[in-house]
This record gives C-alpha cells, sequence and structure tokens, in this order.
C-alpha cells in the first residue's frame, strides 16, 4: 500500500508538473518536462521496489533466523533475532509472534503477553498469536484470561 501511494504521489507530480509548464511556457518545455518526468520517475519507481524486495527479504531472513535460534532453545538469540525483524518492519506480526513465543518459553509471561498482543493488534485473524498468547496466560495462573484469548 504505500508503495503504491509513492508511486501514485511521484505520476501526479510530473503530470501536474507537465501540464503547468506546458500552460506558462509551452510546449518544447513541457515535452521536455514529460519525458525527464519520465526517466526520473520511472528511476523512482524502481528503487521503490527494491527497497520493498530487500527489506522484505531482510526482515524474513531475521524471522527464520529467529525460528532456526528457537528450535534449538536458544532463547536469547531468538530473540534478538525477532527483534531485528521488528526493527525492519514495525508492523511484523509474524516476528511479534515469535517474540512471544521465545518470552513464554523462557518463562517472561508479561513481555510474552505484550508481544503476543501486538501481533494480534496488528493482524487480528492471526491464529497462532491468540494460541500463544493463551500459553502465557496459562504460564501465570491466569485461566479465565487464557480462555478468553482461545
Amino acid at each position: 500500500m504505500v508503495m503504491a501511494k509513492t508511486i501514485l504521489k511521484i505520476v501526479l507530480a510530473w503530470l501536474i508538473g507537465s501540464l503547468l509548464l506546458g500552460w506558462l511556457f509551452g510546449p518544447v518545455v513541457a515535452g521536455w518536462w514529460f519525458w525527464w518526468g519520465m526517466i526520473i520517475g520511472g528511476g523512482a519507481i524502481v528503487v521503490t521496489i527494491v527497497r520493498n524486495i530487500r527489506k522484505n527479504r531482510d526482515k524474513k531472513r531475521e524471522l527464520d533466523l529467529g525460528d532456526a535460534y528457537f528450535d534449538e532453545k536458544e532463547y536469547d538469540k531468538a530473540i534478538g533475532a525477532y527483534n531485528k525483524a521488528i526493527e525492519i518492519d514495525l508492523n511484523y506480526a509474524d516476528a511479534y509472534a515469535g517474540l512471544g513465543n521465545a518470552y513464554a518459553s523462557k518463562r517472561e509471561y508479561d513481555k510474552a503477553i505484550d508481544a503476543c498482543k501486538m501481533s494480534i493488534d496488528i493482524n487480528p485473524y492471526y491464529t497462532d498469536a491468540y494460541a500463544l498468547l493463551a500459553h502465557a496466560y496459562i504460564g501465570k495462573g491466569e485461566y479465565d484470561r487464557a480462555i478468553q484469548a482461545y
């Protein structure tokens, strides 16, 4: 969605600039602006797409690394990797869920609950986050809240 808004802004600025320059200075300047805008605007769109691809690749790599550490029961390293994924994308529900799972495994249930709630806030349809939240509540002995989370 962010990429679409950025592309729309670039295209609108280019079109408005072409129209204004054509109206103010004539078709020669407008034509120059039109083609220059095609080159610059196209480059900006490519840069935006490449940045988003790299961001998605990097956050997925950190999530996979966190999952691997978690599987090896290296929870502190997993927490570090999940936090790096969250730094890359603050709205990465999977990373918050992984973080909650790692904290619950360390019996740090309050932190686990906070992380799971963040995951649910980002994606209310993420059922694994609800299960992890319930697990954390069970760890704290808050069984009524665990039932509500399920």
